[in-house]
Parts: C-alpha cells; sequence; structure tokens
C-alpha cells in the first residue's frame, strides 16, 4: 500500500482515507467514495468494502452513541434512580459526544487534530465521571489501582514505542488520556476485588475492551505498522465496552 504519494489508510471514528505525505510525517484526511479508490490493491479493497466513508461514519457513531445513552437510560428506570446509575448515563453521554467529535475529524485536513483533541477530551472527562461513579460503590479502590495503573500505562507506552507512535503535538493529552482509561480500568478491578461488586466486575471487563479500542485508536491514527483487521476489532471492542459499562446499572 505504499506508493509515490505514501501510504493510506482508515481509522475509527472517521472511515476516511488519510494520506501520509511522504518525509515529512503529517496526515492528509479527507473523505473519498470507496467506488474511486477500489481499483488499488487487495489491502485497499479490503478496507473500502468493510468500512463506511467518513461522511456515513459520523452518522454511525452518533447511532452507536445513542444507543448506549438509551440503554443507560433503560437500565436506570428498571432499578430505579441512583447516584452510580445517573453517573454511568452522563459518561455514556460523553461517549456519543466524544464519538461525534472522533467522526467529524475527516472534514479538513486543520481539523483533524482538533477534532481529535475535542473528541479525546469529551471521552476523558467521560471517563473522570466513571471514576466517580466506581468510587460510589468503593471509595478506596483509587489507592489499590494507582500502582496498576503505572505498570499498565508503561506497557502501553512500550506499544506505543513498538508501533512507532509519532503524535506530535497531541502527545501530552493523548498520554494523558489512555492514562484516565487505565486508572478507571484498574479502579473497577481492585473495586470489584474489594467489594465483590458484580457491578465493578463486569465495569473491569468492559474498561480492559476500553483500554485495548483506545490503544489500538492510537496506533491506527499516528502509528506505522496497522493492520487491515485493526479498525473493525477497536469498533467491537469499543462497543463492547459501552454496553458492559452500561448494563453495569443492573447489578450496582
Amino acid at each position: 500500500m505504499r506508493g509515490r504519494q505514501g501510504r493510506r489508510r482508515i481509522d475509527r471514528a472517521g472511515g476516511g482515507m488519510v494520506r501520509w505525505k511522504k518525509g515529512t510525517g503529517k496526515e492528509q484526511g479527507y473523505a473519498e467514495d470507496p467506488a474511486d479508490q477500489c481499483g488499488g490493491d487487495s489491502g485497499d479493497a479490503f478496507y473500502h468494502a468493510v468500512l463506511p466513508p467518513a461522511r456515513w461514519d459520523v452518522g454511525v457513531s452518533q447511532d452507536g452513541g445513542f444507543v448506549f445513552v438509551l440503554l443507560g437510560l433503560l437500565e436506570l428506570r428498571r432499578t430505579g434512580t441512583s447516584v452510580y446509575g445517573e453517573l454511568v448515563v452522563a459518561g455514556l453521554t460523553l461517549g456519543m459526544l466524544g464519538d461525534l467529535l472522533l467522526a467529524l475529524r475527516y472534514l479538513g485536513q486543520k481539523l483533524h487534530h482538533f477534532f481529535f483533541a475535542a473528541g479525546s477530551v469529551s471521552f476523558f472527562l467521560g471517563h473522570g465521571v466513571y471514576i466517580a461513579a466506581i468510587l460510589t460503590l468503593c471509595p478506596q479502590a483509587w489507592t489499590y489501582a494507582i500502582p496498576i495503573a503505572v505498570v499498565a500505562l508503561g506497557a502501553a507506552s512500550f506499544y506505543a514505542y513498538a508501533k512507532e507512535v509519532r503524535a506530535g503535538k497531541v502527545t501530552p493529552l493523548g498520554a494523558v488520556y489512555i492514562a484516565s482509561v487505565l486508572f478507571m480500568t484498574a479502579c473497577a478491578a481492585t473495586g470489584a476485588f474489594i467489594s465483590s461488586s458484580r457491578a465493578l466486575f463486569l465495569f473491569f471487563v468492559g474498561g480492559v475492551c476500553f483500554s485495548a479500542s483506545d490503544n489500538m485508536l492510537v496506533v491506527l491514527s499516528f502509528g506505522k505498522d496497522d493492520s487491515p483487521y485493526r479498525n473493525a476489532v477497536l469498533h467491537v471492542l469499543y462497543y463492547m465496552a459501552q454496553i458492559f459499562i452500561a448494563l453495569t446499572i443492573e447489578f450496582a
């Protein structure tokens, strides 16, 4: 998939093409119709046969985000109002907003980093709300989660280094964001262990899916070694994460 114009690829929440200008380390994002590109090699044909173009992906992301929020609201209605449930629904809502912002980053080359950062901030705030929800069920979970999150962040950093991730100016934001996801997951794990909570165990499973999906998204957006299957896998993991988290309301 390398040619005179550089490597082309697609990532989550933006099915459009990204062309890396050879020798500059910069990406040029734009949306194209699959019919215009399917004459390429088998890798390009696979992408366009399986993945939607950018202009469709906004609707796909919003539909998914709306379903997650609706599921959370239905669970909250079934179980009755609770602080934990309300915080989870708030986190799902911020995730829906984050999906929309990430999907908009292929409207133009200059807007790519802005919408990527804005979407990441929305998800970051959502993870903060999720952590607050976890602490309502197990207030001491955060103290034991810190060392676990530090080790996990080290592993994520090694993964990013191995995949030659070059995020430029958004690197600090990305590092903080990934740290928040890992800390959320660690809080759920320690909370489940301390309190024997089924809700927090399910939250931990969702957190693992979320962490894996977001680390794959970083590689797909800013790394050099991507796989034709990575985009599909990270979508599935992300949807599983939000569904699991919404369902925790049932057991809280």
